[in-house]
């Protein structure tokens, strides 16, 4: 490494603007919880295979018995995605269905790894569904 040579770095680097960009979910906006899970084919707004409930401090599993039992405990608190994620949550598996690449993009945070699992989950379930040969209308339009 020490007999490479130096790499120039250009003096005026590019620049743009974010000013123009959109959001991707534009026409999510407005619609509630329920009519986003609606357009998945969900009955309620719950993502299939992923725990409802998770307790705030366990460092257990929460698949384990401890963690179930934890998870049922009155200390548990709901588990669940925020609006704006069931928005990116549609984005994305529409987009997925119709062999779309998507690039999910948020401020710093969880959020977009809670999305990313339960458009995973979503895919399971999707496939599950179509192998029963029970997909929601909705999703196979």
């Amino acid at each position: 490494m020490q007999d490479e040579e130096p790499m120039e770095v250009p003096r005026d680097m590019p620049s743009w603007s974010t000013d123009d960009w959109d959001e991707g979910t534009e026409e999510l906006a407005g619609r509630t919880v329920a009519e986003l899970a609606g357009m998945l084919g969900l009955s309620k707004p719950q993502v299939p295979g992923m725990a409802k409930k998770e307790h705030p401090t366990s460092a257990h599993d929460a698949w384990s018995r401890e963690g179930r039992r934890l998870a049922e405990s009155e200390d548990a608190v709901a588990l669940g995605l925020f609006p704006h994620q069931w928005q990116g949550l549609v984005k994305l598996v529409h987009n997925m269905l119709a062999g779309r690449y998507t690039l999910l993009m948020d401020a710093v945070g969880v959020g977009k790894t809670a999305q990313a699992i339960s458009t995973i989950l979503m895919y399971e379930w999707i496939r599950a569904m179509q192998e029963a040969d029970q997909l929601p209308a909705v999703l196979s339009e």
